[in-house]
């Protein structure tokens, strides 16, 4: 299993270094949904139900502001509030530990970035997800942002 968890993680290094290269927005959240899919797998066998969860919401969540982003539309208010209450419910409904929170915390970051119009406050969002995710990772053991 561990060959394969470090597999999953390389690629999603990778293709997370490919989202913060693209100039479209449609294209980074592209990528950043392959990455959030990857992360869920991994999280998963790492056994961090909570952040394998709200990543799962992530997953929804980029993939909707994708769309948005390909019509040339930023979502509404309304659909950031619904995901970042959505992460706040599901890390209280399946809590783990306090290791919970910096996962939440670097979500919260990047919702609102994806909700952003702008590539460059997309770009530094996920920069400050994955600096959060590369302690977490740390912590746990795995090495994916």
């Amino acid at each position: 299993m561990e060959t394969v968890q470090i597999i999953f993680q390389v690629l999603s290094v990778v293709v997370s270094v490919i989202a913060i290269l693209q100039k479209q927005k449609w294209k980074m959240m592209l990528f950043y949904t392959i990455n959030n899919v990857l992360s869920v797998i991994i999280y998963f066998s790492f056994n961090r139900i909570t952040t394998a969860i709200i990543c799962v919401v992530a997953t929804i969540r980029t993939f909707i502001f994708m769309f948005y982003s390909l019509k040339g539309l930023k979502p509404n208010l309304i659909w950031l509030i619904l995901f970042e209450v959505g992460f706040v419910v599901t890390t209280i409904l399946t809590w783990q530990d306090a290791l919970d929170l910096l996962p939440l915390a670097a979500l919260l970051a990047a919702g609102y970035g994806s909700w952003q119009d702008n590539p460059a406050i997309l770009r530094t969002s996920y920069i400050i997800n994955n600096a959060a995710y590369v302690v977490y990772n740390a912590i746990i053991g795995a090495y994916i942002c």
